[in-house]
């Protein structure tokens, strides 16, 4: 008999080069932005990114789920590590969580980093 059990435990970081203040059109958009990402990384096969405003207040954001995650486990996770990595980083313009059981990614930034290699959603 083989039992195995996994250790976990989240990650985050919280970029400490930009900050926002609570009720500015950035922190709305990035409150938009979050809520939007769970119900569509279910209709998106585990993968979603967008973004949302205009510059200067432009949020981007992105959510990914292991391929053996089920969507609706997905979801779930999703929605959780959105709300807390806004315990998390508070006030940061940049910041990336990977948390949940089973774990999943969410990160976002106030610059475009989808195609780009190197830090992902920090500077």
């Amino acid at each position: 008999m083989l039992i195995s059990i996994g250790l976990y435990r989240g990650y985050e970081i919280c970029d400490t080069t930009g900050n926002f203040t609570a009720n500015s059109t950035y922190a709305r958009n990035l409150n938009l932005l979050l809520s939007s990402l769970a119900p569509n990384i279910t209709v998106n096969g585990g993968f979603y990114n967008t973004s949302i405003g205009q510059d200067p207040n432009k949020v981007y954001g992105l959510a990914l789920c292991r391929v053996d995650v089920s969507l609706e486990d997905c979801g779930r996770c999703v929605d959780s590590t959105s709300q807390e990595i806004m315990t998390a980083c508070p006030s940061q313009k940049a910041a990336f969580m990977w948390d949940g059981s089973p774990p999943c990614l969410v990160c976002y930034a106030d610059h475009a980093f989808f195609w780009k290699t190197g830090d992902g959603c920090s500077n």
